[in-house]
């Protein structure tokens, strides 16, 4: 319709509809952005499950790990451990490659004990001086008086907030970092993610934490060196120093010549509980190695006569030499001898097999070149440094083959040294420990944990579970890549013998 030559479209009406489609593009704007948010609402929480169902298959991966840990033990295969379409590995330190990822269980008698360790020992270990080894036995002795250099309540209630010395056993290795002069820095060295390697943030100077030399070598700190697990009581050993027919003189009563080093016998057994001697005991267990096939049966009144009229002993090692036994015939018997009285309880050895260098140099009266000795002999008699000095034994159980016992020391060191460590040593390992690293399948989530658990009862009992989740993912990332980007377990790189991923 025109009027007055003007034309008029639709007037209010076409208003009106402008105005709905405004309405409507508002309305359906408004729509899709719910739309929107719920489905990234959903999203997040679909993350969320997906996210909280692989850690919660982690967590179980690494219950189940411990549990065959203390079942399996040294049976585990070498390296990666597949669980449904998850994984875990049993990280444990290459003490002679730095850069190589080894797996195993631990031997918790490869390292010095806190609570048992001389100041003497104490000042062989990396990064303790005399000061630091003083403040470590003041902190665990009765007394509340400070030693020459040590630190008592005086140090501690000058601290902010003020705290006592605990004039009590270590409960945990972490402990250290209440004793004066002991930092982050000396516990943990540039290792603070805690496995073993030399990752390239630890080798970087002060570009990245933690601070570290950049000098090529991972500094490994206190706690790869020390624990508080390694005290093992034995009960039922036969002392040799109480043969019936040693001679006049020669057969030291209950107590007579202790061991240096805590009064340990040699080979496998602490002092605690020995059951007495005599000729009877002493031909038993001779008898029972020859019933084996472990001694020849001609052997055993000429062993005998031999351990009866040589001693006193002031250990095993000392009654290996004094007797002319073999090595062979040595090992067969000595993890059912003492030489010690029984009065000494429960021991802390260390594992001759296992334990590094820095640890082998804190036995008495051993220097560097003596602790290389004692690795070259037991790296050339086990085929390799892993396989001989890695994980020890399950349970109670000794190495097999040459270093089935502790007789290998008296052809790897000189007489004098041999029997001045006789005492301290041992091949046997009933403390063990584990750090197992789990991971759900699709690479989500991981896991750590460390534990420690003492086989030397009937059933492995576990004495330690520690939650390292919070230290990183320990291994190559390109593990973790790999799975979230869809690869199975299989096709991860993997290794049929132990230090190498």
């Amino acid at each position: 319709m025109t009027r007055g030559g003007t034309v008029h479209h639709g007037g209010p009406r076409g208003s009106r509809r402008g105005a709905v489609l405004i309405v409507a593009l508002f309305i359906v704007t408004a729509i899709v952005g719910l739309v929107l948010v719920l489905a990234r609402d959903k999203r997040i929480d679909a993350m969320a499950a997906a996210h909280e169902r692989a850690s919660a298959q982690a967590r179980a991966i690494a219950l189940g790990a411990a549990q065959a840990v203390m079942t399996l033990g040294d049976a585990l295969p070498a390296d990666v451990v597949e669980v449904g379409d998850g994984a875990f590995w049993l990280l444990d330190p290459d003490w002679d490659d730095d850069k190589n990822a080894a797996f195993g269980i631990g031997d918790e008698s490869s390292k010095l004990d806190l609570n048992t360790a001389t100041e003497e020992m104490l000042l062989m270990l990396p990064g303790v001086d005399t000061a630091l080894a003083a403040a470590i036995i003041d902190w665990r002795d009765e007394d509340s008086t400070p030693a020459a250099n040590g630190a008592e309540n005086e140090y501690y209630l000058l601290r902010s907030p003020p705290y006592y010395a605990k004039n009590a056993p270590f409960e945990s290795v972490e402990e250290l970092l209440f004793v004066r002069g002991v930092t982050p820095e000396i516990l943990y060295g540039e290792d603070w993610n805690r496995n073993g390697l030399l990752d390239p943030n630890e080798n970087d100077a002060s570009e990245t934490d933690p601070p570290d030399n950049a000098d090529g070598t991972l500094d490994r700190g206190l706690i790869a060196f020390v624990t508080i697990y390694s005290q093992t009581p034995a009960e039922g050993l036969v002392n040799v120093n109480q043969g019936g027919g040693a001679p006049a003189g020669g057969g030291a009563p209950a107590g007579g010549g202790a061991p240096a080093g805590g009064g340990a016998p040699a080979g496998g057994g602490a002092p605690g509980g020995a059951e007495g001697g005599g000729e009877e005991e002493i031909k038993k267990v001779l008898q029972d190695a020859a019933s084996a096939g472990s001694i020849a049966e001609s052997r055993v009144d000429q062993i005998l006569q031999s351990i009866l009229s040589s001693g006193p002993y002031t250990n095993l090692i000392d009654m290996l030499f004094k007797t002319g036994m073999t090595a062979e015939e040595f090992n067969a018997v000595a993890s059912r001898f003492t030489a010690s009285s029984g009065q000494d309880g429960a021991a802390s050895l260390i594992n001759v097999n296992s334990a590094p260098k820095e640890v082998l140099m804190t036995l008495p009266g051993l220097s560097e070149a003596d602790a290389e000795a004692l690795i070259a002999y037991r790296r050339n008699a086990g085929g390799s440094s892993a396989a001989a000095s890695g994980s020890g034994a399950q349970s109670s159980t000794a190495s097999t083959g040459p270093l089935a016992g502790i007789g290998w020391v008296s052809e790897a060191l000189p007489r004098e040294k041999a029997v001045a460590i006789g005492g301290a040593v041992t091949t046997l390992s009933t403390q063990r420990s584990a750090d197992i690293v789990a991971v759900s399948g699709d690479g989500r989530a991981f896991e750590r944990y460390r534990m420690v658990y003492d086989g030397s009862g009937e059933s492995p009992r576990l004495v330690l579970w520690q939650r390292l989740t919070h230290l990183g993912w320990p291994l190559d990332a390109s593990i973790l890549t790999s799975l979230r980007s869809g690869a199975s377990l299989a096709e991860l790189p993997r290794t049929t013998r132990r230090g190498v991923f």
